[in-house]
């Protein structure tokens, strides 16, 4: 594991060294640790968000309004599997037969 020097203020560190006193976490390493993650997954989920919006700017998404246009589209997600399915099928066939 790597180790790493970080200067933070003051008022922070007295906030991070409340949590572990008041048990929420074993060491200042464990708060740095947690923080650094969620600070992760946060970002993954705005980098996502902001690829959706520009999906949809672009055209490139469906939008799914009523129970109807769920079942449909769900039923093409459906068909479109069993004819990639089939085509691959139909693939592996021919190779075997030559």
């Amino acid at each position: 594991m790597a180790t790493i020097n970080v200067s933070i203020p003051d008022k922070l560190k007295e906030k991070a060294e409340k949590l572990i006193a008041d048990g929420y976490y074993a060491s200042f390493s464990d708060v740095v640790r947690h923080s650094l993650r969620r600070t992760i997954e946060t970002n993954v989920y705005d980098l996502l968000g902001d690829q959706a919006e520009i999906d949809y700017a672009e055209g490139r998404t469906t939008s799914l309004k009523t129970d109807e246009d769920i079942e449909n589209f769900v039923n093409n997600l459906s068909k479109n599997a069993r004819t990639s399915a089939n085509r691959q099928l139909h693939k592996t066939s021919r190779k075997a037969d030559k």
